[in-house]
């Protein structure tokens, strides 16, 4: 029994450990804009920013956050000819050596005829590490 006990520990402090920033999980963040008419037109891209001049380049105006603890992250799906589309970040993975930055774009079977430009806006807390994009397309 006495050798279970000292088992035990070293997995609870290991697994006390799991949610922190070190290591790998899923880091929390807030839409500061979404839709289907952006502001803006970048074309298709993704971008982290990280201070208010590379926000303003983007954007044309300053930033509303607080980029000493925060970072802005911005997707982008460009012009399409049609509607019914969806694009947004779903979530931001921390993978330890790099994290990894979730999009769904949700793709109808049939596409009606209005032109959109879909963008996701995100804060989330200062990032520091590489940024990985993933999208996951659905046919719907």
């Amino acid at each position: 029994m006495k050798y279970l006990r000292f088992l035990m520990l070293p997995l609870a402090l290991f697994l006390g450990s799991c949610g922190s920033d070190d290591g790998p999980g899923m880091i929390e963040f807030e839409t500061l804009a979404i839709g289907d008419q952006s502001p803006v037109d970048p074309g298709r891209g993704q971008f982290v920013l990280n201070d208010d001049p590379e926000y303003e380049q983007l954007f044309g105006e300053a930033a509303t956050v607080d980029f000493d603890r925060e970072t802005v992250i911005a997707v982008f799906l460009g012009p399409l000819g049609n509607s019914g589309n969806s694009y947004e970040i779903t979530e931001i993975i921390d993978e330890v050596s790099h994290l990894t930055v979730r999009i769904t774009w949700r793709v109808p079977r049939t596409p009606t005829g209005s032109n959109t430009n879909h963008y996701h806006v995100i804060k989330t807390r200062k990032l520091s590490r590489p940024i990985n994009f993933s999208t996951l397309e659905i046919r719907e």
